[in-house]
């Protein structure tokens, strides 16, 4: 009896066992279309899968066991991979998938629709630009990305330099016509993409600009008269005696000296051009003036009585 007993049990849950089935869902992105089969070790097709930007595949229930995904692209699309599995659904890859269902799974399958948009940036900027899902797509210097888009849907990309550069214009690198839009400096550019259309967006840094030019050097020329004698210098280096000039950059502020001999007194400055002219008739020994031109000053001693 003990043994007719275990016997109809095992039977029960060998049965529940063998039939055991779990849920694999297969999501899908990138706007493309194509076909994923799942096949049973025997070759027997499970389910077949028809996608296209409007459709998803829908969770199948499948029993537990082997099971081989394969993914076939329409024409002109193009299967980029399996990724994001959950579960027993581990693959990577675009070649077929073979896993085995032991729990509910799930699995990534993305397709590129002909429309496809690459994109690289050279320069100091970043390319901006909206996919058909609403996610804001940054393409950053140095760097390149290729992204789906429903077919004859508009794209618009904004080009944003650095501080300190200049946007230097697009450069289609292939997909003309449809992208020829975008070979001037229209910022953003828009245009309907139709086909894959590969897009450089430049940027440079302008050169520092020029140094000014140097200010002209202008000269001041002292002369001296007068019953008496003394030495002017100037707060250049002059010292007049021999030298009775300075030359400096114009804008240059100067202060002048008279200095009369111990049998000589000051009387005053004279004579003055130029920016010069502020010292005329002043007694004071210290006269200062800006030199922005070439001028001349006369320093008058006399003799002490």
């Amino acid at each position: 009896m003990k043994v007719i007993l275990f016997s109809i049990l095992c039977v029960a849950v060998c049965a529940t066992a063998l039939s055991a089935s779990f849920e694999l869902k297969i999501n899908t992105q990138g706007f493309g279309s194509g076909r994923i089969v799942g096949s049973l070790p025997n070759g027997t097709k499970a389910f077949i899968c028809e996608v296209s930007p409007s459709t998803v595949c829908s969770t199948q229930t499948l029993p537990a066991g082997s099971i081989t995904l394969t993914a076939t692209a329409a024409a002109n699309h193009e299967f980029d991979g399996w990724s994001h599995g959950t579960g027993s659904a581990a693959c990577s890859g675009n070649g077929p998938c073979t896993i085995n269902l032991n729990a509910n799974s799930t699995i990534l399958a993305t397709f590129f629709p002909p429309s496809v948009l690459a994109l690289q940036v050279s320069g100091p900027g970043k390319a901006i630009f909206t996919m058909n899902n609403g996610a804001v797509i940054t393409c950053q210097s140095g760097f390149g990305l290729a992204e789906p888009f429903i077919p004859n849907s508009q794209v618009s990309i904004k080009a944003v330099p650095d501080a300190g550069s200049n946007f230097a214009g697009w450069k289609v690198l292939s997909g003309s016509p449809a992208g020829a839009m975008c070979s001037t400096q229209s910022n953003p550019c828009v245009f309907v993409i139709d086909k894959r259309i590969s897009i450089e967006a430049k940027f440079i840094t302008p050169p520092p600009p020029p140094p000014p030019p140097p200010p002209p050097t202008v000269t001041l020329t002292v002369t001296k008269g007068g019953t008496g004698t003394g030495t002017v210098t100037d707060s250049q280096g002059m010292n007049c005696g021999a030298d009775c000039s300075s030359s400096v950059s114009a804008g240059t502020a100067i202060t002048l000296r008279a200095l009369p001999s111990s049998n000589s007194t000051f009387r005053n400055w004279s004579g003055g051009t130029g920016s010069a002219t502020a010292c005329n008739n002043s007694t004071a020994a210290l006269c200062r003036i800006t030199l922005s031109e070439n001028s001349t000053i006369r320093a008058t001693f006399e003799l002490t009585q």
